[in-house]
């Protein structure tokens, strides 16, 4: 660090170059005087071996490169300073044809095993790959392997090329976490299949390069956009990514899951599967061999997947080709879920899965809520299970929220249930009183506690 008598000015760029010039000053008289050797143990000193090993290209001829890069990465040397020599020396030869020289140098010296262990080092574009390609099939595999995939700004061909042959060999993750900002230049096709190796490749550690919720959900945004996967596709795909993807992740500009929440409209034998899933049986007996799993692990990720389904669906289902919630067809729907927990013995927990969703519901045309099909539909059904999950998906809607003195905020929202049960007391009288009074109680009585 320079003393503030020695900044001569703030100029960031002037005072890098003078450093820069001091630094390469040192390591020329270490040269001078120690040789090679000493600037090997003058690294070892410290942590700034990439910046000694990129400076070293300034100092060195072409040819004294490739031998520093020899002498610094021996076959069987595996010391984090070494490699961070040999990758900053490879990063600071700026031109591809010098580095492709340096590089054949080296490799006339070694087996392609150690070769490979160079290359891994050297910045991560098709300049590289043209010498790895060059290699043998175990050495190629090897490589895609082992390296720390890293972008910087190449062509719409090279990333696209990068990517296959780092899903070729089983690193989706790794390759999501190197291309996650330049997303839109993928090909659509080859972007999918991504997205799908991710949710379904095991190959990788656990935890090996998190994924940020953002990009996937920019992914999907990608995806939706292209226009050449169909819904049931798309739904596919976006369940591994429910955490990510839905409202309930409190990301703000949340995509949702309408593919999955339309699939499901047409298929509710997946949301009785979710139900079964999660809870278990209330009568004691065996599920059928398709929902049985022996694997406690597997149990356990099934479960998770299947209660991060049951909160984030909101898309009320029955509706028409306009989008219009239809009693009818909202029955049928309820009815078939109803029956089929009913028949794996999780009635009670199908019907209160049935009521967290039924609660998102959006006001009538008379302003009341809920809206009409869905209150006709409460009013046939009359299952105090439902009620029940209706009124805990009410209250937990609510979210954190910011909190007033003496319960004010209660009173206005006991005040809202009440007007809502005043309006449906006889039109809906069930409504009315196992939901909408319920709810105007439980304000009431926090109101006054607060």
């Amino acid at each position: 660090e320079e003393s503030a008598d020695e900044v001569q000015d703030m100029d960031l760029r002037k005072r890098e170059e003078r450093i820069t010039k001091l630094r390469t000053e040192a390591l020329s008289e270490i040269l001078t005087e120690r040789g090679v050797a000493g600037i090997l143990e003058f690294a070892e000193m410290g942590e700034t071996a990439n910046i000694i090993g990129l400076l070293m290209t300034t100092i060195l001829s072409t040819n004294d490169v490739a031998e520093f890069i020899l002498t610094a990465m021996p076959p069987g040397m595996d010391s984090w300073t070494r490699k961070n020599l040999a990758h900053g020396a490879l990063h600071g030869l700026r031109d591809d044809q010098i580095r492709s020289d340096v590089l054949h140098r080296v490799g006339k010296s070694l087996s392609q095993g150690h070769l490979v262990k160079i290359l891994e080092l050297a910045p991560f574009h098709s300049s590289t790959w043209t010498l790895v390609d060059e290699l043998g099939v175990p050495a190629q595999q090897a490589y895609w392997a082992g390296v720390s995939p890293n972008w910087d700004h190449q062509s719409d061909e090279d990333l696209n090329r990068a990517v296959e042959r780092l899903l070729i060999a089983k690193r989706p993750r790794a390759t999501f976490s190197c291309v996650h900002f330049v997303l839109e230049k993928l090909r659509s096709a080859l972007l999918f299949r991504l997205m799908t190796e991710i949710a379904t490749g095991r190959d990788e550690p656990p935890g090996h390069y998190r994924l940020d919720s953002y990009y996937i959900t920019e992914a999907f945004k990608l995806l939706d956009a292209s226009g050449e996967f169909s819904a049931e596709q798309l739904a596919g795909l976006e369940f591994p990514y429910i955490d990510a993807l839905s409202r309930q992740s409190g990301a703000r500009e949340a995509r949702g899951i309408p593919n999955l929440e339309f699939y499901l409209e047409g298929h509710p034998e997946f949301f009785v599967e979710a139900v079964a899933w999660v809870y278990k049986r209330s009568d004691g007996r065996a599920d059928p061999q398709a929902l049985r799993l022996d694997d406690p692990e597997l149990i356990q990720n099934r479960a998770e997947r299947g209660a991060a389904l049951l909160e984030s669906i909101e898309r009320i289902p029955g509706r028409n080709k306009l989008g219009e919630i239809e009693a009818d067809r909202l029955l049928a729907w309820v009815n078939t879920v109803r029956q089929s927990c009913a028949e794996l013995g999780r009635q009670n927990t199908g019907d209160i899965s049935l009521g967290k969703l039924l609660s998102h519901a959006s006001e009538g045309e008379d302003g009341v809520w809920p809206c009409e099909a869905v209150r006709d539909v409460l009013e046939q059904v009359q299952s105090p299970d439902i009620s029940r999950g209706i009124t805990t998906g009410l209250y937990n809607a609510r979210g954190v929220h910011w909190r007033g003195k003496g319960g004010d905020q209660e009173r206005e929202l006991a005040e809202k249930y009440r007007k809502w049960e005043v309006a449906l007391e006889f039109s809906h009288s069930c409504v009315a009183r196992t939901i909408l009074k319920r709810m105007a109680d439980t304000y009431d009585k926090e109101a006054k506690g607060h």
